[in-house]
């Protein structure tokens, strides 16, 4: 999933980027992408779910487990610097490049993900996402909650999403996941999908700044240069 920023000065963009990187190794790991309400119907086989590692360092999975809405464990996964990692319901059905590998009750509703070959796919052990919404959390090894993000499906989501039509919700700042449970539920915190399908495996973390801190930066850099004509 690819997370933009508007066009600012290089400084805005230099800053924001540490920003985004900031924090301890668990810390790195974020929720970047969640496919709760895929467009197949009766099946939901391309649900998924997307984390990132925000960090410098090569952070250890094994043992790492998500324990709402879905279950599944790590197994001897390690998650590189600038990598991202899907967890799905069907791991044949998302990498499908046919048609006919699809499960769907209307195939013609099906989408196809283009995960990238590098992409580590992991199947979920059991359960699912809800299209109601439900909370969505990973823990450590020794039980240590990582990050906890809900998503919903009232009228705030509703705005931002159209619901069952092949969008995701992307992450717009996954600095708010970090002890901050309140602000990582919130929809302004999310939108839609440029694309149908999403963007799945190719995830860039560069949150895009609040307007007041664009203000600031800009108004610096203003400053900034008018020092250098005079």
């Amino acid at each position: 999933m690819k997370l933009k920023y508007p066009k600012v000065a290089t400084l805005a963009a230099t800053l924001i980027t540490f920003v985004s990187l900031a924090g301890g190794a668990n810390g790195a790991i974020v929720l970047t992408e969640i496919n709760y309400n895929p467009p197949e119907a009766g099946t939901d086989r391309d649900e998924y779910v997307e984390i990132y590692n925000a960090g410098s360092s090569s952070i250890d999975l094994t043992g790492y487990m998500f324990t709402f809405g879905f279950n599944f464990t790590f197994g001897s996964v390690s998650i590189a610097p600038s990598e991202a990692i899907l967890v799905a319901a069907s791991v044949s059905d998302l990498r499908a490049t046919d048609i006919t590998n699809k499960t769907a009750t209307i195939p013609s509703q099906q989408l196809f993900y283009n995960i990238p070959a590098s992409t580590q796919v992991f199947q979920w052990t059991s359960g699912g996402l809800s299209d109601g919404g439900e909370n969505i959390a990973l823990a450590d090894s020794l039980g240590t909650e990582i990050f906890k993000v809900r998503y919903d499906d009232n009228a705030a989501w509703a705005a931002i999403l159209a619901d069952g039509g092949g969008y995701t919700l992307e992450v717009i700042d996954p600095q708010s996941q970090s002890g901050n449970f309140a602000t990582s539920l919130d929809a302004t915190n999310w939108r839609q999908s440029t694309a149908k399908a999403g963007s799945a495996g190719t995830a860039q973390l560069v949150p895009e700044p609040s307007s007041a801190l664009l203000v600031g930066i800009v108004a610096l850099s203003f400053v900034a240069r008018r020092r250098r004509t005079h």
